[in-house]
């Protein structure tokens, strides 16, 4: 714990800025579905995960991308602690499965692996 209190907060910050948002010559893990699936920003999986998303009552956030990892994370998480009022518990999970199946297991074990070894 030491080590990373020797660290001063420009070099994370620089760190963050060189793995998530602008790398040179590229980013190295940028964490959009898209980018990892389709090879741009707000590929055609933003727009399967709005669906998602609208399915089950969640407003999407003016600057954040819909294929953005945490919000896809928090979206899991939602699912997995909420019953929808208007549904069967089985739907709830159907989301789930489908963001998880169809999506996060696509493309975040090739994200988790560019993160370490980036």
């Amino acid at each position: 714990m030491q080590q990373l209190k020797d660290i001063s907060l420009e070099h994370w910050q620089g760190e963050h800025t060189q793995l998530f948002i602008n790398g040179h010559p590229e980013t190295t893990c940028p964490p959009f579905e898209s980018v990892y699936r389709h090879s741009v920003m707000n590929g055609p999986a933003c727009n399967e995960i709005e669906q998602i998303y609208q399915s089950i009552g969640l407003e999407p956030v003016d600057d954040m991308l819909p294929d953005y990892l945490g919000v896809m994370l928090e979206c899991a998480a939602y699912l997995l602690e909420q019953k929808l009022p208007t549904e069967q518990p089985q739907e709830s999970g159907k989301y789930f499965q489908t963001l998880w199946q169809d999506h996060l297991t696509k493309w975040v074990p090739k994200f988790a692996n560019d993160l370490t070894s980036g």
